[in-house]
């Protein structure tokens, strides 16, 4: 969830349009599949560069949500 609002914040996009599996161990080094509605890719790729730990990559666009 921390993730999520690092990249909201960043993002300009609301922490609930985000929705995501399960979560992570923040020590670990591990991927994991979010969904963000209606979000554009370019714009979550340009917030890479400001990540600290994290990177955001393999995006693809899907008409349904994560359950």
């Amino acid at each position: 969830m921390e993730a999520i609002d690092i990249i909201s914040k960043y993002s300009n996009i609301k922490p609930n349009l985000f929705s995501y599996a399960g979560t992570k161990d923040r020590r670990a080094k591990t991927s994991q599949r979010v969904c963000v509605h209606r979000a554009n890719a370019e714009r979550l790729a340009e917030v890479n560069g400001k990540l600290k730990g994290m990177a955001m990559g393999d995006f693809k666009y899907c008409k349904v949500r994560l359950p």
